[in-house]
């Protein structure tokens, strides 16, 4: 288009946008002194009546969350969509800036987007390329649903085989060319997924890898991710990435009806004002919601209990069992766990170092090594971590060695070795007290035999099986990349199995684990597998 086309109403400010279909310009429209956005769309890339498809998509949608259209003026080669301009950045911007929204901002602007899809679909028009950069967020907080290209009518017939939208956006039936409510659902859930992690979930950088993604991977969890989303919250979005479209939302209502009950403020455009107050010369990268007190006394807990129970286990080893000087050096890493857990880890090391530094230097800068180690790998710790180390109540029935593989083969590193810590710590403890009983306590009907005389022996028996089994099924699990995923716990359970059996009966372990135990944890992951493969088999169709 020439500059000088509009020059009677329209005077052209600048370029705000160019794609495959044209250029988008900012102009002021002189004759109501207001800024507009006008859309080029050049038709001998697509007929007419295909190119006005999204004019008459925006025509039949009058909402304050979609980006009005004023005017359609045509050319022979061009026809111009004179559309309402947003003073404001595009969601994808946004991300780009803070990469994680704040829990309530992402809420606020998940509840307008979800508002104007579903305003579009009852008046029969299915979107079909939500995407952030399709959604714009002004100053004010207002967001604003914009694009509709390649929007189609509902009564209109499929175009068999036809992929239309953006890759990382779009649902699985929609690669075979399907589309219904549906599909916008499972872009919705994408999208706050992407606000949520600071990451799109099925992101790859080739088109076949996406794809796969689409198909069969589930994403991790977002509460397992950031410690200010409830677990509630993951059963919404898990319902709206199902990979079976019959599995998700009915439709956009039901789905921004559950989101809605987590959100705190009065008007979703509220938060999202705030980050728009801040100052622009020190954006911050994260954006963290205060926790609430009940929560977050539950998480420290856990934490600093886990944290407490490894300390004592270090101390009572390296002050050859002096009850008293565990127990204190016990209480002052329960106290630091309370104020911050990374230190917290790191508190155990140091002062082992301290006690063993009049014997060896060298262990005690390894132990100072260690330290710092863990505090690294706890600086982003996660409530599963902690808390699983509790698999050890179930020990009395073999269960924990299928309980930590099943618990932890989707999680990531720091979530594995906090649990792998408070299990290891509560064996400890646990094997000590038995140590401590009587003959008929230590073998009694509510605990299986644990084979060997000294407490090592009896300490490796217990932690053994689950723990090598707990990181060979992570293992499993990276390799089969979704094959068979619903049996990695129940494969490695089986490997290391047959590996210490085979060592057994090589005459080089004797008394090291109970075949008992090893049998009821490997019985309890297949059927954990076979329930898991069967509770999602719809997502498989």
């Amino acid at each position: 288009m020439p500059f000088n086309y509009f020059e009677d109403r329209y005077e052209i400010q600048e370029i705000i946008g160019e794609g495959g279909e044209g250029r988008i310009l900012k102009a002021l429209d002189k004759a109501v002194d207001r800024f507009v956005a006008i859309k080029e769309l050049k038709l001998r890339n697509k007929k007419r009546e295909e190119a006005l498809r999204e004019a008459r998509a925006i025509a039949r949608i009058s909402h304050p969350n979609v980006v009005s259209l004023y005017d359609v003026i045509e050319d022979e080669e061009e026809i111009y969509l004179i559309m309402e301009y947003v003073e404001g950045i595009s969601l994808r911007e946004l991300l780009q800036e803070y990469h994680m929204m704040d829990f309530q901002t992402a809420l606020g602007i998940f509840i307008q987007v979800a508002l104007a899809v579903e305003f579009a679909h009852n008046h029969g028009i299915l979107h079909l390329d939500i995407k952030p950069e399709n959604i714009l967020v002004s100053s004010s907080g207002v967001v604003k649903l914009t694009d509709f290209g390649i929007a189609r009518f509902v009564t209109e017939p499929e175009d068999a085989g036809k992929i239309m939208g953006t890759t990382h956006y779009l649902a699985p039936e929609s690669l075979r060319g399907k589309y219904s409510v549906a599909s916008d659902v499972f872009a919705l859930g994408v999208i706050l997924y992407e606000m949520l992690a600071g990451e799109n979930p099925f992101y790859s950088y080739s088109q076949e890898e996406a794809y796969k993604k689409i198909l069969e991977f589930d994403p991790p969890l977002i509460s397992s991710l950031r410690k200010d989303v409830p677990e509630e919250f993951d059963q919404i979005l898990a319902k709206a990435l199902a990979k079976h479209p019959g599995r998700r939302f009915k439709d956009v209502t039901r789905f921004r009806i559950k989101v809605e009950r987590f959100f705190e403020y009065d008007y979703p455009e509220e938060p999202i004002r705030e980050i728009f107050e801040q100052e622009k010369s020190k954006p911050p990268r994260t954006i963290t919601l205060g926790k609430k007190a009940l929560r977050t006394l539950t998480f420290r807990t856990s934490h600093a209990l886990g944290l407490a129970s490894a300390s004592f286990m270090v101390s009572f080893i390296a002050r050859d069992g002096n009850l008293i000087d565990s127990l204190i050096f016990t209480a002052l890493v329960l106290i630091v766990s309370f104020l911050t857990v990374p230190l917290g880890g790191f508190l155990i090391f140091a002062l082992s170092s301290y006690i063993i530094a009049k014997t060896s230097i060298f262990s005690s800068v390894l132990l100072i090594a260690l330290g710092i180690f863990l505090f690294w790998l706890l600086r982003d710790i996660s409530k599963e971590g902690a808390l699983a180390g509790l698999a050890l109540a179930t020990s009395p029935i073999g269960i924990e060695g299928a309980l930590l593989s099943i618990l932890f083969h989707k999680k990531k590193l720091s979530s594995i070795f906090s649990g792998l810590i408070c299990y290891l710590s509560l064996s400890f403890l646990v094997i000590f007290f038995l140590n401590q009983s009587n003959e008929f306590l230590s073998s009694s009907v509510f605990l299986l035999p644990l084979p060997g005389k000294t407490f090592a022996f009896k300490f490796l028996n217990l932690v053994s099986v689950p723990v090598v089994a707990l990181l060979v099924s992570a293992g499993i699990y990276r390799i089969l990349k979704g094959k068979a995923k619903n049996f990695s716990s129940a494969i490695s359970l089986f490997l290391v199995g047959a590996a210490l059996l085979s060592l057994n009966q090589a005459g080089y372990l004797k008394e090291i684990f109970s075949l008992e135990r090893l049998s009821i944890s490997l019985f309890a992951a297949i059927l954990y597998g076979v329930y898991d493969l069967i509770r999602r088999a719809p997502d498989n169709i």
